[in-house]
This record gives structure tokens, C-alpha cells and sequence, in this order.
């Protein structure tokens, strides 16, 4: 039986684990943070995700998943770990010190010509090139790209149904990344060279920034002259060739938010509509402050005292507890700092360490109302009557009236 080292147990590194640990292969999930792996070890799992739990007990019982604080030597490794911004100087540039630690250690826990590295961590474009160097040409191994594409709340299926993207530093680091996906997953892999499937990443989701930034843009047009901006998009999207998206308080996750500037930084002066795109997404939640301070200056000359605020959502998207680069999060954050009396509630954050979530009844005693993430749990009878009855922001389309 192979053996696989996941490097980086996050929130792609732990389901890949797991799913990996289904097929023929016993698999060794190794991370930096020993606290993260002794957890790991008394199956405490702090990623919310529809079927992981169980899994992830069912493979470590099998003995095909163990989890470990000292990487082994495999015969695959492949590389999960972040590569955050940090801004410098007005721009954000990607910080690569988790990946090149992340190499070295898998040099250090021995390599030879038949090994096989698999990069999915978010790249500038060259990363998987300029990483090969540190390997000696006695003992190269076979390295190549592979990006994930997974959506958070569907992790586990998406991991097995959707296509992949490989690419080596050679053909035959491209072959045998291509042999390995599809043995593991049910859909088509597609090869490439390792430039063109990190720029394939990055221009995945700088195309879906771009679009939600129209979005977001026709949302702030529509609000200079009064218009429905929902119902704006609904009635030009009735057009054969016009698919808007919806627009929303911004943009978060770890990857629409974060990705474009990975071009950005690299390609500065070719990349104009990317950074335009980012500054719209930025100025959105800026946006959602500004309505709601319109709306408590009115509600304290109606009544003579500021409103109790209810935020409703924090996480970066609907159904899932992750609020990476959540401007919801950011949003509820600043009100706090604002305005006296704002409760936080999100059904998928029992505590966060960023923000005090709220019990839920505490929200029917608000008086003004901020839906900011269209969980399912929200469309109930509680919070629809809630949102007819008493003062209500939507920007997320909560329902299809009052909203801007």
C-alpha cells in the first residue's frame, strides 16, 4: 500500500485526508501546529462539514488515517497549506514561507526520482518551478500543480466530482499527477504545465471576483436613483445572452477575496479590471455601514434613542461557519465598535473568537435588522414576519421586496 503525507490540515488538507484515506492508500495528515494534531488524535474536529466527522472517525478506526506532528517519509506528499497576503505598502503580496517550510520538510523526510509532489495550495504564477530548485538532481522527485476547486459545505462531494487541472514540471511529473487524480476522483483531469494551472486557479476565481464586483457595482447605481437592485438583475437577466449575479455586503472565502491579487501583484500593470474589480468588492461592506447608519439616525429622530441593532450572519457565504475573509464578519464587527446595543447571530457560530455571538431569542428584541446572509435557517416564519414588521436591511436577498 502507498503512503501519502497531506502536509497543512486545514480546511482542504483535512477532507483530503479523509477522502484519500478511502481508496488504496494509508495516508499521514501532518501539520506544524501540535495542538491541531493532538485534537486531530482525540477526534475533536473544528471544521463544520456535512459528513467529515464521521468519516474522518471511520478511517482513523481503520488505521488508513493517522494523524502525526513528524512527517514520514511517502511516496506522495501533497501540499495544502496557506499562502496568506500580507499588505505591504497599499498592496497585498502573497506570503510563501508556509510552502517553502513545507518543501523543505519533505526534502528533509527523503525524496528520490519515483516521488511524486503535489502542490494545491494557491500560487503566484512560477511557484512550483522555483520550489523544484531546492531538490538535488541526484534524487529529483516528480513535482507538479494541481489546484483545488472545492466549494465549502459540499467539500467531500466536490472533491470526488469535479475535474481537475495537473500540471509538472516536466511530462512526466505531469503524467503521473494525472494517473493519481484519476484513480481518486470521478470526473475528468486535464494536463497542462505547472505555469498554466496556477494561473488557472488564480484566473478561476479573479473571473467570478469580476463578476460578483458588476454585481455589486449595479447595486450601488441602483441605490443613486431608487431602484430594486434585485429585481433589476432578475428583469435584464430575462435577456438569452445576460446572466448577472446577485449582489451581496462584499466578498470573503478563501479564495474569490484573496486570489486576483495573487495576479495583481505579479502583473500590475496588466491587470487593471482585476484591481478595480477587488476595490469595488472592499468598498461594498463600506456601503452596507453607511445604510445602516441612515437608517439609525432616522430611527433615533423617530423615537428619541438609538435602535437595537440584530446583525443576522457573519460566515462569507450562506449554510457553513467559515468566515474567512467574511465581510459580514467585518461588517458586524464595525457596528459593534458604532453603535451600543447590536446583537450578533449566526446559527452556525456557537462562539467565534472574533465577535460575541448572541442566543437567538435575544434577536426578536431588536428593533432594527441587518440580514447579511441568507442562511436557510433564516426562512422561517420568526424571522420572515420579523423582517416585515420591524425596520430591515437586506443584502444578501433574504426576500425578494425591500431589499437594495
Amino acid at each position: 500500500m502507498k503512503k501519502i503525507s497531506i502536509l497543512g490540515l486545514g480546511y482542504i488538507g483535512l477532507p483530503s485526508a479523509a477522502y484519500y484515506s478511502k481508496f488504496n492508500y494509508h495516508i499521514s495528515g501532518y501539520d506544524i501546529d501540535k495542538d491541531h494534531i493532538e485534537n486531530l488524535k482525540n477526534s475533536k474536529f473544528d471544521i463544520t462539514e456535512p459528513g467529515l466527522s464521521s468519516l474522518l472517525k471511520k478511517q482513523i478506526k481503520s488505521k488508513k488515517l493517522e494523524f502525526v506532528d513528524l512527517l514520514p517519509k511517502s511516496n506522495i506528499y501533497i501540499v495544502c497549506v496557506p499562502t496568506p497576503l500580507k499588505k505591504q505598502k497599499k498592496v497585498f503580496k502573497p506570503d510563501l514561507s508556509y510552502l517553502k517550510h513545507a518543501i523543505k520538510s519533505i526534502k528533509e523526510a527523503g525524496v528520490n526520482t519515483k516521488t511524486l509532489i503535489l502542490i494545491e495550495s494557491t500560487c503566484p504564477v512560477g511557484t512550483t518551478e522555483k520550489v523544484s530548485k531546492i531538490f538535488s538532481a541526484d534524487n529529483f522527485p516528480m513535482i507538479a500543480y494541481c489546484p483545488e476547486r472545492v466549494l465549502p459545505g459540499n467539500l467531500l462531494k466536490e472533491l470526488a466530482s469535479n475535474e481537475r487541472v495537473v500540471g509538472g514540471i516536466d511530462s512526466r511529473s505531469t503524467n503521473a499527477a494525472f494517473n493519481f487524480y484519476k484513480n481518486v476522483i470521478d470526473s475528468e483531469v486535464h494536463k497542462t504545465d505547472s505555469n498554466t494551472a496556477e494561473m488557472c486557479k488564480l484566473v478561476e476565481n479573479s473571473f467570478r471576483d469580476t463578476n460578483i464586483a458588476f454585481a455589486n457595482e449595479i447595486s450601488l447605481l441602483s441605490d443613486k436613483v431608487g431602484i430594486n437592485a434585485y429585481e433589476l438583475i432578475n428583469l435584464a437577466n430575462k435577456h438569452p445572452r445576460v446572466n448577472i449575479l446577485e449582489p451581496g455586503p462584499g466578498v470573503g472565502g478563501h479564495c474569490i477575496a484573496v486570489d486576483p491579487w495573487f495576479l495583481i501583484n505579479g502583473f500590475k500593470s496588466s491587470s487593471r479590471l482585476l484591481e478595480t474589480s477587488r476595490k469595488v468588492n472592499d468598498f461594498k461592506p463600506k456601503f452596507v455601514l453607511k445604510k445602516l447608519d441612515e437608517e439609525v439616525v432616522s430611527f433615533k429622530k423617530q423615537n428619541n434613542r438609538e435602535p437595537k441593532i440584530a446583525i443576522l450572519g457573519i460566515s462569507f457565504k450562506p449554510d457553513i461557519d467559515d468566515v474567512r475573509e467574511s465581510p459580514s464578519l467585518d461588517i458586524a464587527m464595525a457596528a459593534k465598535k458604532n453603535y451600543k446595543d447590536v446583537y450578533v447571530f449566526d446559527p452556525y457560530q456557537k462562539e467565534s473568537h472574533d465577535i460575541d455571538i448572541c442566543k437567538e431569542e435575544d434577536i426578536f428584541k431588536c428593533d432594527l435588522f441587518l440580514f447579511l446572509v441568507n442562511h436557510t435557517h433564516f426562512h422561517n416564519s420568526k424571522f420572515t414576519k420579523v423582517f416585515h414588521t420591524k425596520n430591515s436591511l437586506d443584502f444578501c436577498n433574504f426576500t425578494k421586496s425591500k431589499v437594495l
